[in-house]
């Protein structure tokens, strides 16, 4: 820019942020520039040009570029908003304005032409826009990369009438993989061009960008050179990053394909994370831009066993949203087969055969629910089974059947090992280590310390409780441990154990648990979910006594039988 009275910008800092994006392929890029020169107070005369020498650039390096020139407040609005619309995850997201800028309250403001010095400092926040609100919006939009370019002298009769600190202030909210330049140092004054029609800045700036190869840092390194030797070292660009790879305008031959494999690895998390809240098409996109990548390994293979099941939710979402509820639920129940820890389209397929008053169909989207979800899950589709049963008999059939039990692991977590000694692992991990003499550590180890006939010394019971059985004879008895609706349950946890230590003066004594005998000597300690248990002492089939027993995390409860 070229003009020194360049508003100080009331414009809530417009910094956009996003990812790094080593080359253009790998994301779309859109780019909102702004040049304000028709300021009723302190006008401009390169703001304009200069924003349209950025455009110019910015179109040659395959951005979608919104133009605004001299916008006022509902207009610089309205342009913000067609820009955050237009970013989609993964994006390039850029930034430019030409005008007047100025920072109150350590706050960044960029100003409208119609902007007009307020009385007080509120005022004039008011009438202009924050430089931080732009940092929020833009990084809901959740873009690739972020670049936040601001041209603007910052010398204006805003600040001189409000007493306010020349220059910009260091933006504290930009977030992650973002990078923000300013024509000149925070807090300094930029220097005029009287001569020419673009800012030294920008001039240097525009001619940059189309330069094949350069990194994002390569193009700023060069334009503070070009700045500083045209201004006699008066003005030195500002720049700021936590980009995490490289970005090119134009990407060298060489790195036309190259792409960081954290990001593409982030990409999938970001495609998981869409599928999580729905946004099926939006996982699509970032699912195929992974394969067209080619990553190889697990990660593309789990690509390519995903994707499928991504676009038939799309497709039942689309045909559900239409109203088609039969073909919803063909799509939904295809779901089912490939995912059917899948609750959420279990319920979805129920909803649609209920809508498309087919009650029988609903019966094995619930019983799907039933055998693989979550608990409160399983009681939802228990719930609607009972409502279903008053007009549907297989409903009614399904209830009668005995609750299926929670899902192996292996079902859980298809493809892991569990209980299988991982060798080569092993292996690699004591290459390059210094030999052991494993006898030698063997030697040194102590023997733990034998327990007494109660709990062992080196523990401290928490709870102690005595159940008594009326009329115990010597018959054989029983203790039988049965966890409640709230002790365990079908969900995955992961979280510390209780224990329960049962003890007696007899030392034969059958112990039970869900009715399966697990031992016949006493004492028995036994690690369990914290919850809440039924405890029950039986002779025979007879109850002789019985009560509760609380189990909590990480603590231990002692019954002692008498």
């Amino acid at each position: 820019m070229t003009q020194k009275a360049r508003f100080p910008v009331v414009f809530a800092a417009i910094v956009v942020f996003g990812f790094t994006w080593p080359c253009a392929a790998e994301g779309g890029r859109v780019a909102l520039v702004i040049g304000n020169d028709a300021y009723a107070a302190g006008p401009l005369k390169n703001a304009v040009n200069d924003a349209r020498a950025v455009q110019k650039a910015l179109t040659g390096a395959g951005f979608r570029v919104i133009l605004a020139e001299n916008a006022n407040k509902v207009e610089m609005e309205q342009k913000l908003i067609d820009y955050f619309e237009s970013i989609r995850p993964g994006d390039t997201a850029l930034f430019y304005f030409a005008g007047h800028a100025v920072q109150i309250e350590n706050e960044n403001l960029l100003l409208p032409v119609d902007f007009q010095p307020g009385r007080t400092v509120i005022e004039s926040k008011f009438k202009s826009m924050s430089l931080a609100a732009v940092f929020d919006y833009t990084k809901r939009q959740r873009p690739g990369v972020t670049i936040v370019i601001i041209d603007a002298c910052r010398s204006n009769p805003a600040a001189e009438s409000h007493s306010l600190q020349a220059g910009l202030a260091i933006p504290l909210n930009a977030g992650k993989d973002t990078y923000i330049a300013f024509s000149t140092s925070p807090n300094h004054v930029a220097t005029d061009n009287p001569d020419g029609t673009n800012s030294w800045f920008t001039e240097a700036l525009s001619r940059q960008i189309p330069e094949p190869g350069l990194t994002l840092d390569d193009v700023f390194t060069r334009v503070r050179l070009k700045v500083e030797s045209a201004t006699g070292g008066a003005q030195t660009p500002w720049s700021q990053t936590s980009l995490t790879s490289r970005f090119y305008f134009h990407p060298p031959k060489d790195a036309e394909t190259a792409t960081d494999e954290s990001l593409i690895a982030r990409w999938w998390t970001d495609a998981q994370e869409h599928a999580r809240h729905g946004d099926w098409p939006e996982a699509i996109d970032l699912a195929a831009r992974i394969l067209k990548q080619k990553p190889g390994g697990p990660l593309e293979q789990a690509v390519n066993a995903r994707l499928p099941y991504l676009q038939i939710r799309n497709e039942a979402a689309k045909r559900f949203d239409a109203g088609e509820y039969g073909p919803a639920l063909s799509e939904y129940a295809k779901a089912i087969q490939i995912d059917p820890f899948d609750s959420t389209a279990g319920f979805e397929a129920a909803n649609s055969a209920l809508l498309a008053d087919q009650l029988a169909l609903a019966v094995p989207a619930l019983e799907s629910v039933r055998a693989h979800g979550q608990s409160a899950q399983a009681a939802r589709a228990e719930a609607m089974l009972r409502e279903i049963s008053k007009a549907e008999s297989s409903a009614d059939a399904a209830l009668k059947r005995p609750p299926p039990p929670p899902p192996a692991i292996n079902d859980l977590f298809p493809g892991q090992k569990f209980g299988v000694p991982d060798f080569a692992a092993g292996l690699r991990a004591s290459r390059g280590s210094a030999a052991m003499d494993y006898a030698a550590v063997a030697r040194k180890i102590e023997a733990p310390p034998v327990p007494p006939a109660g709990l062992p010394a080196a523990v401290t019971p928490t709870e102690t409780a005595t159940v008594t059985g009326p009329g115990i004879h010597e018959g054989a008895m029983q203790v039988d441990i049965r966890s409640r609706e709230n002790a365990g349950g079908r969900d995955l946890k992961v979280e510390d154990p209780g224990e329960l230590a049962i003890t007696s003066q007899r030392e034969e004594v059958t112990i039970l648990v869900e009715g399966k005998p697990v031992a016949r000597k006493l004492p028995f300690f036994a690690k369990l979910a914290a919850g809440v248990y039924d405890l029950r002492i039986l002779s025979g089939n007879k109850v002789l006594a019985e009560r509760q027993v609380v189990i909590r995390a990480g603590q231990r409860a002692e019954v002692v039988v008498k």
